[in-house]
């Protein structure tokens, strides 16, 4: 419970375009439902099994946004 306290307060606190940012959240007396951005294309396992694998290009792309992300998240004190 609190791992999920901790998480939805992380989330109100970061607003990054490489980040699946929380919009709105709301709990009931059992669940807690949190409201997040729509990130269409799906995940990195999906586009792996799709393709077998990725060009260096790519992959130097994804690894370059997740560093941005990650940035963010220490620019915000998360990281």
């Amino acid at each position: 419970m609190n791992n999920i306290i901790q998480e939805r307060r992380l989330l109100e606190e970061i607003e990054s375009p490489f980040v699946c940012n929380l919009r709105f959240a709301f709990h009931d007396d059992e669940n807690l439902f949190m409201v997040l951005d729509l990130m269409l294309g799906g995940d990195l396992r999906f586009h792996l099994d799709r393709l077998g694998g990725l060009k260096e290009e790519v992959v130097k792309f994804y690894v370059a946004e997740m560093a941005i992300a990650l940035q963010d998240l220490h620019d915000a004190g998360i990281v």
